[in-house]
């Protein structure tokens, strides 16, 4: 499918495409051996000519920074290797189960070190929130979720990963029930098709009212449909990217795009992930500025 733009139409620049492009340290995971340090990722965000960046810091899985250790010296010495790179971080990405005081304190200290870094937006999920009782609790934390974000002028990105948010029209009905400004989803592409089922191009279409609901998107390709867990250089799977960006482009977002060119999660070395985002940025700036692809 290919999509065109009104007579008279001008597609953007991809200058302004790089403005909007968030590169992940999530690609260069902890777990996968001791050479994916933050400055390894760092490194090659900067490489692939990427200046904002989504910095990790999940438990188990990539662990860049520690929330719990969040104080104005490490803050200081983080903001310190940014500054070496020429890097801005705009966004903190960490996990934990919001529907438990644990939790909630958790994102408390993210948001504390979100705002010494000068990030604006956390990044979580309500993976955990799977049932009647969890629900329940989760609801029960909202008021002071909410007043932590405002206390420390964060959004709260609600990502689609399973629980509350599998889809945009359940991440809309959240955040419409929540009723802040501070929360909002964060929509993942290829998230879409594993927690629900959909892909991305008929989720967004079907619900184009609702795009006004999110405040950050991840993009993310994936090998085919029914694998869990891989996600390859851009234009190499099955995620139709032309179309999916020109619908959140027609439904008004003008924000963030987080790179995910993660491929499955425990690459062999960071020179692997390094052409991988190469690639994807790479070809994220061809369709964005080929006639009839995307805008």
């Amino acid at each position: 499918m290919r999509t065109v733009l009104p007579p008279g139409q001008e597609r953007p620049k991809a200058t302004a495409l790089r403005s909007r492009l968030v590169g992940s340290t999530g690609i260069y995971p902890t777990g996968a051996g001791a050479s994916f340090t933050l400055e390894r990722a760092l490194q090659g965000v900067r490489a692939a000519g990427l200046t904002n960046v989504e910095l990790f810091g999940v438990q188990g899985y990539c662990e860049h920074f520690d929330v719990n250790n969040g104080d104005t010296r490490a803050s200081a010495r983080v903001s310190r290797l940014f500054a070496d790179y020429g890097l801005t971080p705009v966004a903190l990405n960490v996990a934990a189960e919001l529907n438990t005081e644990r939790g909630v304190t958790h994102f408390r200290r993210a948001a504390a070190f979100a705002e010494q870094l000068g990030a604006r937006m956390v990044v979580m999920n309500a993976e955990s929130v799977s049932d009647e009782t969890s629900r329940n609790a989760f609801f029960g934390h909202v008021p002071d979720i909410v007043a932590v974000a405002r206390r420390h002028g964060v959004m709260l990105a609600l990502e689609i990963h399973g629980g509350l948010i599998s889809t945009l029209a359940d991440g809309a009905r959240l955040v419409e029930r929540i009723g802040s400004e501070h929360v909002r989803v964060a929509y993942d592409i290829a998230n879409v098709v594993r927690f629900g089922s959909i892909l991305p191009e008929v989720d967004l279409h079907e619900n184009a009212a609702a795009i006004e609901a999110i405040a950050y998107v991840h993009l993310k390709d994936r090998s085919h449909l029914s694998e869990p867990y891989f996600s390859p250089a851009f234009g190499e799977g099955v995620i139709d990217f032309p179309v999916v960006l020109d619908l959140l482009e027609r439904g008004g977002y003008r924000g963030l795009l987080g790179i995910e060119s993660r491929l499955d999660g425990k690459p062999t070395s960071p020179e692997v992930v390094d052409v991988a985002l190469r690639r994807s940025v790479t070809y994220l700036e061809r369709i964005w500025t080929t006639a009839g692809n995307a805008p």
